[in-house]
């Protein structure tokens, strides 16, 4: 199997990375943006890594039962974002945020 570019599958903008991936495609920028307006949280800080996005949440105003409930949601949202896109490269199945933030996971 050839690939002719490196660049991100989804969005097609910039070089696929885990980062990329997990939080500066904007795929995955529109999903967690849907994660945290249904969580009713405010991350006005741009992070660029899956550090940054885990330590914002650690640095949170809210109870730690709630954060640690928070921290399991963004983890649970980086291992949804690449079923969704193994989905749409190997199955043909087009994706979108609506689909990856309300499909259940079987």
């Amino acid at each position: 199997m050839s690939f002719q570019s490196f660049n991100c599958l989804m969005c097609g903008k910039e070089q696929e990375t885990a980062d990329h991936i997990y939080v500066t495609c904007s795929m995955a920028g529109n999903v967690c943006s849907q994660v945290m307006t249904w969580l009713k949280i405010s991350m006005n800080h741009h992070v660029d890594t899956i550090k940054q996005t885990l330590l914002k949440v650690n640095d949170l105003s809210i109870p730690d039962r709630r954060k640690k409930i928070v921290h399991a949601i963004v983890l649970l949202t980086c291992w949804v974002l690449p079923q969704h896109r193994n989905a749409n490269v190997f199955d043909w199945v087009n994706t979108s945020v609506f689909k990856v933030v309300n499909t259940p996971n079987k």
